[in-house]
């Protein structure tokens, strides 16, 4: 039985162990492919005692409808399923209802860190589950990175043959190449002491030889290792060789496991002290972004959320990663909220037919512990036209199309005040489906519907276009004058706005001279808390009002069909520049805004608030070559999940004003 594990520190101790299995072990050493490697490079051979009595499908397509490299799973002894001890649904409708949400109460709830190989929030215990690849800036469903040559051929890693739940089953690829090395990177961001430095457990099963970089053997035993990390650095798996005698036993089931965790906890006790701070969760970066959006599949369909194989093809919590962009399993995101003591905030997929709405409904009432609530939101943002969310808003506008077929873009129909446009075709069909997920959710919970609360969403923007914007989606004139319907404002529970604090004047990483005071960070914040006030040249009638007289026009949109207005992200997106991040981000003074913000918040809603700020590092990566590069996401409420809060200004207002929420 081959499971020794031979670092330097063995080789000079150990020459007769070397000379034994030099045949079967050999040091790799670190590469500069992916996302680059540091530190000494542990070569393993493994080799548990019994193998699977049936081998792997040699068929990449695993016998499948699809063309997947995908095989069919093996006789894997190792890995019984875990029972489902959840009640069923009649249990729960036996039961009564515990608690209903109430929007109109002040509370605070949080965005969720999206699962990546990059994170600097310590999620998950497993950090082999936040792997992932991008290719061009665009996230992919693959997540090993083959080596030929030498050189990482992420190109490549679509034709990585895995079993169904993504482990490589052979080093010969799909395309007719042979890769050197199969590897899977973690910890890839390089800030110093970003991630959580200690003693790792490493298990594993299957035969084959892979190497763990950036790491210190401590002991080692049959399938398992503990492995010393420093907390700098990327920690990279390489497979060399896997199933070598080709019997099935592929290398597979690898985990490593945090310092300390608790045996077979999901989550580091770390992440949900830190979400202990919020009554609600936003897992919305969880979900992949191709079933959220309705973004086809490569054969120009939904499969993702559309027809018979849709619901049972879904990511399940065996799969290697839920960081790829395949997404987190539903499971992960019902477990955070039940063990983050939070509500739910689920958005469900914009193009989900009515079949995978109700295996979603029926899904979450049985997992969701009976005190939590949900609120139920159809996709995300549609609102936005930037990617990807233009993608849900195509899939929409082609549904509306489809809906009202004898409109026509341009036509003046008498219940319009002006033209039919691809932006009230948009809002009239969201908010009509919307409608119809919301009758099959509450249909499926029964005498639990009203642990329901259901939202719909607009934007506060910098103008009151937005507001007429956010009337538009209450109101869906063509949906109600085409379908004879009732105003879908009447059918819900809440409107919910994206409300973040800007430069009215910057528009990607352009600025014109009447922005924001730029002379300091104190001048800057200053001019930022003004303009969510409403105070100085941000008065109701500036060309540019404060942010508080928008919130409030907005409020009463709103209560015109008595519903209150919560927000679905709130915070600051200083973007486009090394000195907002470098300057304004890390002052002391950005406690000042927040508790500003929210106390605004607070007289002119008095309502739900979700932060859209979570932990992340979003410093701009090429800064140095281009000072004016534009940020992809909203700046973290901390960079690292360590960061103190003394040192962390947005996260401790947060936590105080969090603290004051009923």
């Amino acid at each position: 039985m081959l499971y020794n594990v031979m670092s330097p520190y063995t080789l000079s101790r150990s020459v007769s162990s070397k000379l034994t299995l030099i045949s079967f072990i050999f040091l790799l050493t670190a590469c500069g492919g992916g996302a680059g490697e540091e530190g000494a490079s542990v070569p393993i051979a493994t080799n548990p005692d019994t193998a699977p009595a049936q081998p792997a499908n040699p068929d990449p397509s695993g016998g499948s409808d699809d063309d997947s490299n995908e095989e069919q799973p093996i006789d894997d002894s190792d890995q019984q399923p875990i029972a489902d001890t959840h009640p069923s649904v009649a249990d729960i409708l036996s039961t009564d209802v515990v608690r209903t949400p109430d929007p109109s109460a002040f509370a605070v709830g949080s965005a969720v860190a999206p699962i990546e190989n990059s994170m600097t929030a310590w999620m998950l215990n497993d950090v082999i589950k936040t792997s992932s690849l991008t290719l061009d800036k665009s996230e992919l469903p693959f997540i090993w990175t083959p080596i030929l040559m030498g050189e990482p051929r992420i190109d490549f890693a679509q034709s990585v043959v895995t079993d169904q739940n993504g482990w490589p089953t052979t080093l010969a690829l799909s395309n007719g190449e042979t890769a050197d090395t199969l590897t899977l990177d973690l910890f890839n961001n390089h800030i110093n002491k970003a991630y959580e430095a200690g003693t790792y457990t490493l298990t594993y099963s299957g035969t084959g030889e892979f190497a763990v970089t950036n790491v210190e053997v401590l002991s080692e035993s049959k399938g398992q290792m503990s492995l010393r990390y420093e907390g700098t650095g990327p920690v990279t798996v390489k497979i060399s060789k896997t199933d070598p005698k080709q019997t099935g036993d592929y290398l597979r089931n690898i985990q490593l496991i945090r310092p300390e965790a608790k045996t077979d906890a999901t989550f580091s006790q770390t992440y949900l002290d830190h979400l202990a701070q919020f009554s609600v969760v936003r897992p919305v970066h969880l979900m992949s972004q191709a079933l959220l959006y309705g973004i086809k599949d490569e054969d120009g369909g939904y499969s993702h959320s559309q027809g018979a194989q849709a619901w049972n093809s879904r990511v399940k919590t065996e799969n290697v990663s839920w960081g790829s962009a395949k997404g987190a399993p539903y499971e992960v995101i019902a477990q955070l909220a039940n063990e983050g003591d939070a509500d739910l905030w689920l958005n469900v997929p914009v193009a989900a037919d009515d079949e995978y709405v109700r295996e979603l409904a029926e899904f979450m009432l049985v997992h969701l512990d009976p005190e939590r609530v949900i609120y139920l939101e159809l996709g995300n943002a549609l609102w936005n036209v930037t990617y990807p969310y233009a993608m849900g808003r195509d899939y929409a506008f082609e549904q509306a199309q489809q809906r009202w077929y004898t409109l026509s873009l341009g036509d003046r129909p008498d219940y319009l005040s002006g033209k039919v446009t691809e932006a009230n075709m948009v809002a009239s069909w969201y908010a009509a489906r919307t409608q119809e997920v919301a009758a099959i959710f509450k249909q499926v919970w029964s005498s639990h519907a009203t642990r329901i609360a259901v939202v719909m969403t607009g934007e506060v923007g910098t103008s009151d276009s937005a507001v007429e914007s956010n009337r538009e989606i209450l109101e869906a004139a063509i949906y109600v004058n085409e379908e004879n319907a009732e105003i879908p404002a009447m059918n819900i529970d809440a409107f919910a706005v994206s409300m973040t604090i800007v430069d009215p004047w910057q528009q990607g990483a352009y600025v014109t001279e009447e922005g924001f005071d730029r002379t300091s960070a104190t001048t800057y914040i200053t001019e930022a808390i003004n303009y969510v006030d409403g105070t100085d040249r941000f008065h109701a009638k500036a060309s540019k009002p404060g942010l508080r007289y928008l919130v409030r026009k907005n409020v009463d949109v709103a209560a015109e069909y008595s519903l209150p207005l919560i927000a679905y992200e709130g915070g600051h997106n200083f973007s486009g520049s090394t000195f907002t991040e470098e300057k304004v981000e890390t002052s002391q003074e950005m406690y000042d805004l927040y508790n500003a913000f929210y106390e605004m918040w607070q007289e002119e809603s008095g309502a739900l608030i979700m932060s859209a700020n979570y932990i992340a590092d979003s410093s701009i990566k090429d800064a140095c070559a281009n000072p004016l590069s534009v940020k992809t996401h909203l700046a973290g409420v901390k960079k690292t999940q360590q960061q103190s809060d003394s040192s962390a200004p947005i996260f401790r207002a947060l936590k105080e004003i969090a603290s004051t929420a009923g």
